[in-house]
């Protein structure tokens, strides 16, 4: 809505009328976005995703939790009876103070869908201040309510859910403080990193991140108190606890597996492929399934990477310092990846307004590597039978037409060249990503055809 300011003067004084139209939709779209991702990560909580005690779905005791989320449960329970080294305490106290009001261990779950409802309104957030656009920004808020790998992993007892929370929370900040250079923005920030980091030892990549934000932005000497704030608060605090209780040093170390490795092949293995929490590779027909949900978000994000890379840098060095923690120490594990979800879905909707104005030849590559895999696993999953490759005709009349008209117009767009009018290429950029989300939508959440592990397993 356009901005209306009604300037008048009194007594010589130049007065302006405020400007309502944020203040009141804001609240609106935040609360609807809340409540939105609320119902979706809380409907049927105890019985979606449901783990069968046999592999690969490696469920645990209740019946239907993964194993990870028994333990979790677990070392909630006994929080205060006797301290754990198995994790930081900050969200376990959460799980536990959960299933002691609801009475029902299924209610370890919930504190991760509460804190993930939250980091939906703070990708709004995060996108509005970098991109700006509150379609744009929304979009990319109802892109990641959508991802259903992130709508799984949201929906379990996962301490990364946490983390992720208040690294997001603390990336906020930054970019408030960048804004304003109030210096209480960058201590707020350090003491979210300190608490992402006092959720799962793994969220040390929060405080981390503030160090090398600070450094690439420029603001490191003023950056530098909240910074040592967030590691002691982190670190040295923590260390100093269990030093003074006579805990080995060594053995929380061991516990939180510092120094694993032979895990170096994961830093891609669960980016770009389907995955269950074990780590099981989800085969298709003899073929690895492609996680399509993470591929769609990396074309976006490469693609402003392209065009307005200093709008995604930080972005880019958030994901990259993430993957580097994890190498350097554990390794990748499949949900280890809900910390960088939300910053995957971040540009999604700034990019989408772009990529509506790709040129034929970036459109090409979208089809042929991204669409085209994605439309052919869902026609064989939905119209197929039998084993493939193989000659049916059905499928072969579908790629036809899924395929083959695409790129025939594709390559029309690109010989026409700077005949083609920009309504035309616009028309058929939005068409064919119309589709692919589409098919991503209903391939996910309508029919098996992408997560079958998940639709087709249940109490």
């Amino acid at each position: 809505m356009t901005d209306v300011r009604v300037k008048f003067t009194a007594a010589g004084v130049a007065l302006k009328a405020p400007n309502f139209g944020g203040r009141f939709y804001t609240p609106i779209i935040l609360a609807s976005l809340f409540l939105l991702a609320l119902a979706t990560r809380t409907y049927l909580l105890d019985s979606m995703p449901h783990f069968p005690e046999e592999p690969p779905w490696l469920g645990g005791n209740p019946d239907g939790l993964y194993c990870d989320e028994a333990n979790y449960l677990k070392f909630s329970e006994s929080l205060f009876d006797s301290f754990t080294l198995y994790q930081p305490p900050f969200f376990l106290f959460f799980l536990n103070l959960s299933v002691k009001v609801f009475g029902s261990p299924y209610a370890v779950r919930l504190p991760s869908a509460i804190a993930s409802s939250l980091t939906v309104v703070l990708v709004y957030l995060v996108s509005m201040r970098k991109f700006g656009g509150r379609g744009a920004s929304i979009a990319s808020s109802l892109y990641f309510i959508a991802m259903f790998p992130a709508f799984v992993y949201n929906r379990m007892a996962f301490l990364e859910n946490g983390v992720a929370l208040f690294l997001l929370a603390s990336y906020y900040c930054l970019l408030v403080y960048e804004g304003c250079e109030k210096g209480r923005w960058l201590y707020l920030s350090g003491l979210l990193a300190a608490l992402a980091a006092l959720s799962k030892i793994n969220g040390v990549v929060a405080p981390l991140f503030l160090v090398a934000y600070s450094l690439y932005k420029g603001f490191f000497r003023k950056a530098f108190k909240p910074i040592v704030l967030a590691f002691v608060l982190s670190v040295v605090f923590p260390l100093t606890v269990l030093f003074l209780m006579g805990m080995n040093l060594s053995a929380v170390a061991t516990q939180w597996a510092m120094g694993l490795i032979g895990h170096e092949f994961s830093a891609w293995q669960f980016f770009i492929i389907n995955t269950m929490p074990s780590g099981y590779l989800m085969w298709f027909l003899g073929f690895l399934r492609p996680e399509y949900w993470y591929i769609f978000a990396y074309f976006a994000l490469a693609y402003l990477a392209v065009k307005e890379y200093e709008k995604v840098s930080d972005i880019m060095l958030l994901i990259a310092s993430f993957v580097g923690l994890c190498l350097l120490v554990w390794g990748v594990g499949s949900y280890y990846i809900i910390i960088v979800q939300p910053f995957f879905a971040i540009p999604i909707g700034y990019a989408l307004t772009r990529m509506l104005r790709m040129q034929p030849h970036a459109a090409i590559i979208f089809i042929l590597f991204i669409y085209a895999p994605m439309a052919m696993t869902f026609n064989i999953a939905v119209f197929g039978a039998g084993v493939y490759p193989r000659i049916d005709f059905l499928l072969y009349f579908l790629k036809l037409l899924f395929l083959g008209v695409p790129l025939a117009l594709a390559f029309y767009l690109l010989i026409k060249g700077r005949g083609a009018t920009e309504i035309r290429r616009v028309a058929f950029n939005g068409a064919i990503i119309g589709l692919s989300l589409t098919l991503l939508l209903i391939g996910s959440y309508l029919t098996p055809a992408f997560y079958p592990h998940y639709l087709s397993v249940g109490r």
